[in-house]
């Protein structure tokens, strides 16, 4: 309470974020280490996750629900189904409720690819459910093409091309941390092309053309 009062109220003021009664980030993924350095100040930023077909949010989080990393649970009168989950637990996340729209305006194509005959809207993005908490994890189209990325980042800000930084699926220790060991399911899509690694270290000393050629194609 001494430090609220004497220290993070001067700084959410210079930051413009006295009035606000919560802060809530959503659009793009934002890392671990901003959410802590925000927390550190006082100012927890709750995520929140949904789309414009959505008509906003679909999942959120808040004071009384709140896992870092996590878009928090989903609102209520809605529902959330991972379709077609793999043994991680990863699914596309679907969204339920009477805050998806009708459908694209003239595109009946594109509506029926979005919205299946049970009125669910397929966001197209991959996530995982830990205790009622939703977190995502990726996007179905890459992992369709490329099964062994889990996390892709585009980087072209002010830049003459773009360029994406990848990262490959590895096991994690207790501490969450990411290790060297390739997880099971990037094991198998290795020894599916002929490929035998089981660390991330192999695949760069190797420079295995086979990952390379297949990360640009997708």
């Amino acid at each position: 309470m001494l430090a609220n009062n004497l220290v993070f109220k001067k700084v959410r003021s210079a930051l413009g974020l006295d009035r606000c009664k919560a802060c809530y980030t959503g659009a793009a993924p934002i890392t671990k280490d901003t959410l802590e350095y925000f927390m550190s100040l006082s100012i927890p930023l709750y995520e929140l996750y949904g789309m414009s077909e959505s008509t906003g949010p679909h999942s959120i989080s808040w004071e009384g629900a709140y896992r870092i990393m996590s878009c928090g649970k989903v609102i209520t009168g809605s529902k959330t189904k991972l379709d077609k989950k793999d043994n991680e637990g990863n699914g596309e996340i679907c969204f339920w409720g009477r805050h998806v729209f009708m459908g694209y305006l003239n595109m009946p194509d594109k509506t029926t690819e979005a919205i299946d005959q049970d009125g669910w809207l397929h966001s197209g993005d991959l996530g995982k459910h830990i205790d009622e908490f939703l977190f995502i994890t990726g996007r179905i189209k890459v992992k369709e093409q490329v099964s062994i990325i889990s996390n892709a980042m585009l980087v072209g800000d002010k830049r003459k091309f773009l360029s994406m930084l990848l990262t490959l699926k590895c096991n994690v220790n207790d501490g969450g941390e990411p290790t060297d060991e390739l997880a099971p399911g990037a094991v198998d899509f290795c020894q599916q092309r002929g490929i035998t690694v089981t660390r991330i270290s192999e695949i760069i000393a190797k420079k295995e053309q086979t990952i390379i050629r297949q990360s640009k194609k997708a």
